[in-house]
């Protein structure tokens, strides 16, 4: 082979899907690491002394680290790939772009990676969900931004008139695990400082009740407007390919989306109804919470009626 027939060193970068496969591979190896290190917690609880005296494999200092990596190391970059083959396909039409999205997937793994060594070395911000330091705060929430340019390009310029529900799920996850990302990190409070009163404001947090109360609504909705909902556009796509079948009711899933949409934000204040909160809070968080039967039913109904007579498949 002549040097002018040499493939560019960029082409694994550039390549179509290159993106997702790399998102899936590297979810897979933090599914690997992570799952690791949950097998070794569980032996801690028996032998509390198994790594007595490595401070890095104590049992406080791995749960985090445990759970971050499941949260951002396996499901957001196992998310990442699948949405990078998805909307392309939904769009009829190129990511835009695969090297910008490799380089974000690359920049992603070095922030978790970061992020999990800095956790194992006891820098933590102490709050569920939450724990990365703010050094390590800031790049994941420009990357969930950048992510989110990613997505949107591709669908700006989709040839495909019809967004198809997958479309609307993934779209509004995007945007919504940046501003809840950094609602519950607190971004714009990075250093520990004494306030007049004499109170001290630690790095990532608000002060009091406030903080437990922000901090839940944070903690839910990672769980409701980022892993339910990046998952339910997953299987929209997933299902009818693997039966053969279009979706049973485009209107139906899009019920789903408008109510999980209007009624899982303010649930997270169901952890706190012994809190004194104003009692306006408790209640909204008890009725969204109830009221989470309509997209949990329009869902599950829609991808059930979708598989009939096709469930050998």
């Amino acid at each position: 082979m002549t040097p002018e027939q040499e493939p560019p060193k960029t082409l694994w970068i550039d390549r179509q899907d290159s993106a997702a496969l790399h998102g899936l591979i590297s979810g897979s190896i933090w599914f690997v690491i992570g799952t690791t290190i949950g097998l070794i917690m569980s032996h801690e609880l028996t032998l509390p002394d198994l790594f007595a005296g490595i401070p890095q494999l104590v049992f406080s200092r791995l749960r985090p680290a445990h759970v971050n990596m499941m949260l951002f190391g396996f499901l957001s970059t196992t998310f990442f790939g699948a949405w990078y083959f998805l909307v392309p396909r939904l769009c009829a039409t190129n990511l835009r772009t695969e090297r910008f999205a490799n380089l974000l997937l690359l920049c992603w793994n070095m922030a978790v990676l970061g992020g999990t060594i800095a956790l194992l070395m006891g820098d933590t911000q102490g709050k569920e969900y939450s724990e990365y330091p703010w050094y390590i705060d800031w790049p994941i929430e420009v990357l969930l931004i950048c992510n989110i340019g990613i997505i949107y390009g591709t669908i700006a310029r989709r040839t495909q008139p019809k967004m198809y529900v997958s479309l609307w799920y993934i779209g509004g996850t995007v945007l919504w695990i940046a501003m809840i990302y950094a609602i519950g990190n607190v971004l714009w409070h990075p250093f520990t400082t004494t306030l007049p009163d004499g109170q001290v404001q630690y790095s990532g947090s608000l002060i009091g009740l406030d903080d437990a109360m922000w901090n839940w609504f944070y903690g839910h909705n990672v769980f409701g407007l980022y892993i339910t909902t990046g998952g339910i556009g997953i299987v929209y796509y997933l299902v009818p390919k693997m039966v053969k079948q279009p979706v049973y009711s485009h209107l139906m899933s899009l019920i789903g989306f408008w109510a999980i949409v209007l009624l899982y934000a303010p649930t997270g204040q169901h952890h706190l109804l012994q809190a004194p909160l104003p009692n306006w809070i408790k209640v909204y968080a008890i009725i969204g919470s109830v009221g989470l039967v309509v997209p949990v039913f329009s869902q599950s109904t829609n991808i059930f009626m979708t598989m009939r007579g096709c469930w050998a498949r």
